[in-house]
């Protein structure tokens, strides 16, 4: 579920960047649903994954688990995501009243 999730949060962030409108509420709904299935990933991954591993592996097996880990992309904004983020918040800072964005930095 956290994949589809994902998506569905994707869609919507790759649209606004791309210029189109976007209710902020369809992509508050989708990262609330993706930020749920994330922290129960991460929940399962501390109380079930994690504490075998710790108990099973040995340093070899720990290192040859770093070298199979996918690489540093982040999986949900693919490439270059801080470049299209940081577009986003200028588009977003572009667009709001200078009293509700005081106290931030516009890029």
């Amino acid at each position: 579920m956290i994949a589809q999730s994902g998506d569905r949060l994707r869609d919507p962030v790759q649209e606004a960047i791309a210029d189109a409108v976007v209710p902020r509420a369809d992509i508050e709904a989708a990262a609330s649903t993706y930020i749920v299935y994330y922290r129960s990933h991460i929940a399962t991954e501390e109380k079930e994954v994690l504490p075998v591993a710790a108990r099973d592996l040995t340093e070899a097996g720990w290192l040859a688990a770093k070298d199979a880990a996918p690489g540093k992309i982040d999986p949900l904004a693919g490439e270059d995501a801080d470049g299209r983020f940081r577009q986003l918040r200028r588009r977003i800072a572009g667009q709001m009243p200078p009293e509700r964005i005081a106290g931030t930095t516009r890029h």
